[in-house]
């Protein structure tokens, strides 16, 4: 018997196919169904770009052994996962701001946001949600290659809303593909590439931690030098609340934050001196006082970010606790030991105390 394509999985419309990244645009949150009712913006080039549908199901059971005969919706979670790569421009500089304003007063930024979904010959497929969280969970983590940050934005019910569903879909026939629809780069210059520049200063063992007000690691010279790569992450935990059945989330509360940074260092400078509790200079000599003596160090770091044509992205972390993080390991090529810098807030010092971390000015 000779092979028949009536039994395999044979493409039934090509133009249903989708090829490239989605579109993704965002602006503030609004009450409409559809994108021509919104104001948005491109955001421009993207590494990666998702719809996300998570549901959970709560099913019935019946008879032995149990044997499922019903399953009903029980949460669903709706939102676009987003990784744009112009991170040194306006506007996802300020989803930064937005972040950072978060941890900081717990309250969470809402948008609208629209995904692009262009198939193969031409036609497009528009996912609009109005009403979004931006959750304060970021990572921005470069090696020698193009960087980008990663954004969580949720759709939440909000009751003041007429149009209260978590998508909207539009459709739009073409006969070619459009580069209108696809996430083509707004600014060069704002794409970030390589690894950053890590400033150390204000090292103290005081408990009460580094107390500058404003970042004095203004020079090269406080830079730990050569890093295999290195990781920014703002990851908090939240308390939500949902309502209705199957459950729709309404408010995402901040719990918790954490701000850290991970480091791999290259150069392993130590001292002449034996590990003396408190007299450490240098990270390696640190993280050998630490766990020889048991000695806390603290210290300001200031993350630097070189954008395409030159210009910077920075962090600053005013007090952080230095740690290490995992094994030190030599190897066949150049090694490298973890240092792990977590910010601590300062609250001896009041209402006066200064953020877990600043986005510095461009």
């Amino acid at each position: 018997m000779a092979r028949s394509t009536a039994n395999q999985p044979m493409t039934n419309n090509v133009n249903d196919l989708v090829i490239g990244l989605m579109k993704v645009e965002i602006g503030d949150a609004i009450d409409t169904d559809a994108v021509s009712g919104a104001t948005l913006t491109d955001i421009g080039a993207v590494q990666a770009a998702s719809l996300v549908m998570e549901m959970t199901y709560k099913e019935h059971v019946a008879g032995y052994p149990e044997e499922q005969d019903f399953k009903i919706l029980e949460t669903k979670n709706v939102g676009f996962k987003i990784s744009p790569e112009e991170i040194g421009g306006t506007t996802i500089r300020t989803f930064m701001s937005s972040v950072l304003t978060s941890i900081k007063t717990g309250n969470l930024g809402t948008y609208a946001v629209a995904g692009y979904i262009q198939k193969a010959k031409g036609d497009v497929v528009t996912l609009f949600s109005n009403h979004c969280e931006l959750k304060p969970e970021v990572t921005v983590s470069t090696d020698n290659d193009w960087g980008a940050v990663e954004f969580n934005f949720e759709w939440a019910y909000d009751s003041s809303y007429t149009y209260n569903l978590p998508l909207y879909k539009e459709t739009m026939t073409a006969s070619a593909r459009d580069r209108d629809y696809m996430p083509i780069t707004t600014d060069a210059t704002d794409l970030v590439i390589g690894r950053p520049q890590i400033r150390v200063g204000n090292i103290t063992t005081s408990a009460t931690g580094v107390t500058a007000a404003t970042s004095d690691l203004t020079a090269s010279a406080n830079s730990i030098g050569a890093i295999q790569g290195a990781t920014l992450s703002i990851a908090p935990t939240f308390k939500e609340h949902t309502a209705g059945y199957p459950e729709v989330k309404d408010l995402t509360l901040l719990e918790k934050s954490v701000v850290e940074i991970e480091v791999q260092v290259e150069e392993f400078k130590t001292s002449s001196a034996g590990v003396s509790a408190g007299a450490a200079e240098t990270l390696f000599d640190i993280l050998l006082d630490t766990v020889v003596n048991n000695q806390d160090y603290y210290c300001s770091v200031h993350a630097i970010w070189e954008l395409a044509d030159g210009g910077t992205l920075e962090f600053w972390l005013p007090n952080c606790k230095v740690e290490s993080s995992a094994e030190i390991t030599t190897q066949q090529d150049w090694s490298a030991f973890p240092v792990k810098f977590s910010a601590l807030k300062q609250t001896h010092l009041g209402s006066s105390a200064p953020d877990l971390i600043y986005l510095l000015a461009a």
